[in-house]
């Protein structure tokens, strides 16, 4: 009997150890290897799709407005191919009741094998995974099946190990991507118009695999609504514009929203790009909270499963909830002198800035360190929201931010209605506004990001000049 349980134990820890080298010796996109592997919360919406899907829509505003568990299965370039088995791998562990699909993949190119892998190698081996080597030459499924053939060197990347090891043990970050930059260099309107009279035909196998995906999703009962993704167009992404044409001619009853075709109600201006084809932070604010309230008043949830505690630590929260605040580990509120009135909230991003909200910004003031003692200190970094109820005298106004030490200017930081110019390839001017207006839950906000507190300052001054 002894005998036996020897020879078992070898093989457990074999099989254990040959299981998690293949983890960690592996190159794999962590977010979706740990939902679909680790990961044991129950999700209400997810989002599929490439990074215009990601930078799109924020996860943690769906949350907060809505009072659900949210997931951004999206990464970069994702082809259509891996987007049907990323789902059907999904659908192994768990069940979603919407399922939102950024339908930019329709124009990758089939064949992209990069961008396959990170999705690939976040599966279990079993008949998906199987299925899913196809797309592979058959003399290099072996390798791709068992990553640890493909990928031993790994061993040699320190930082690759430890973004594996991390993905064992630590939950998703919800899968949406923050961009704080602006596009700067823009298409001029007068190319715009030959683009959009351009026809195309979209790939038939990409047209395929969406009919698949749908076939997936309301198999396993979910709801799915396509979507398309704000671009500014240009030669590289005109397609887009097209799409949800071409879609509904292949697939008539489906949900398409379209959100080019809306972009004045958004309210989305060409300083909520990072680039041509993505959203930076302020864009995709924006049109998360427009879908968040178009899906909150259309479909009801038959199960919510937020999850406050996951909330904490960032930013989103404090724009979405009242009462509650967060700072350094510990809920407080904090009302600071009367010189600035009504700052109650500062608060950490996990792993990122402090945050300080200024909620009315007509009183405009001295904020020392000694007022904000209790939440930063030297060497750190904080982002500034300033709340403005007429914009029209943001518009007329600039706005100073001063760190001093011992009343001698150390920096200064502009915050006005001044247009800057860029020049781009053609070398003719693009207009950017500088004055950055940001609308969060139906409130305008200035914010300046990522100023330092470093030792030598120890006052700041907000004014209007």
């Amino acid at each position: 009997m002894k005998k036996y349980l020897k020879i078992i134990s070898f093989v457990t820890i074999l099989s254990l150890g040959f299981y998690f080298s293949n983890i960690i010796f592996n190159r794999l996109d962590r977010k979706t290897f740990n939902v679909l592997n680790f990961n044991k919360d129950k999700i209400d919406l997810i989002f599929v799709g490439s990074s215009h899907s990601y930078s799109s829509f924020n996860t943690r505003i769906f949350d907060n407005k809505l009072k659900i568990n949210t997931y951004a299965l999206s990464t970069d370039a994702q082809p259509m191919a891996g987007s049907y088995y990323l789902l059907k791998e999904f659908y192994k562990k768990k069940k979603v009741e919407i399922v939102v699909f950024e339908l930019y993949g329709l124009l990758l190119e089939p064949e992209e094998r990069g961008s396959y892998e990170n999705i690939f190698n976040s599966f279990q081996f079993g008949k998906n995974k199987l299925e899913a080597s196809k797309i592979f030459n058959k003399e290099e499924r072996i390798d791709y099946l068992f990553p640890l053939l493909k990928y031993h060197s790994v061993w040699k990347e320190p930082s690759q190990i430890i973004k594996n090891t991390i993905a064992l043990f630590y939950p998703p970050y919800k899968g949406s991507i923050t961009y704080w930059e602006d596009a700067t260099k823009l298409l001029n309107e007068d190319k715009v118009k030959k683009y959009r009279e351009e026809n195309f035909e979209l790939n038939i196998d990409n047209v395929k695999y969406l009919k698949k995906i749908k076939k997936e999703v309301e198999n396993n009962g979910s709801k799915l609504i396509f979507t398309v993704a704000p671009v500014i167009v240009n030669k590289g992404n005109y397609k887009v514009l097209k799409l949800k044409e071409k879609i509904k001619k292949e697939i008539p009853d489906i949900e398409i929203l379209d959100f080019n075709s809306n972009l004045k109600e958004l309210g989305i201006e060409r300083s909520d790009f990072l680039d041509h084809g993505h959203l930076n932070t302020k864009g995709s604010t924006k049109v998360s909270e427009y879908f968040a309230n178009y899906l909150g008043k259309k479909y009801k949830f038959k199960e919510k499963n937020y999850q406050e505690k996951e909330q904490l630590d960032y930013n989103e929260r404090y724009f979405y909830k009242d009462q509650l605040y967060h700072s350094k580990g510990k809920e407080k509120i904090q009302i600071l002198d009367n010189e600035i009135k009504n700052i109650i909230k500062i608060s950490k991003k996990k792993n990122l800035n402090y945050m300080l909200h200024l909620l009315d910004g007509y009183n405009i003031g001295i904020i020392t360190k000694e007022d904000i003692k209790n939440f930063l200190i030297s060497k750190q970094r904080f982002d500034l929201y300033l709340e403005v109820d007429n914009l029209d005298e943001v518009k007329e106004n600039t706005y100073e931010i001063l760190l001093f030490q011992k009343d001698i200017l150390k920096r200064k930081i502009l915050k006005g209605n001044k247009e800057k110019f860029f020049c781009d390839k053609d070398n003719k001017n693009v207009k950017v506004v500088q004055n950055n207006i940001w609308k969060i839950n139906g409130k305008n906000y200035l914010i300046e990001k990522n100023i330092f507190l470093d030792e030598k300052i120890d006052k700041i001054v907000i004014k209007k000049i």
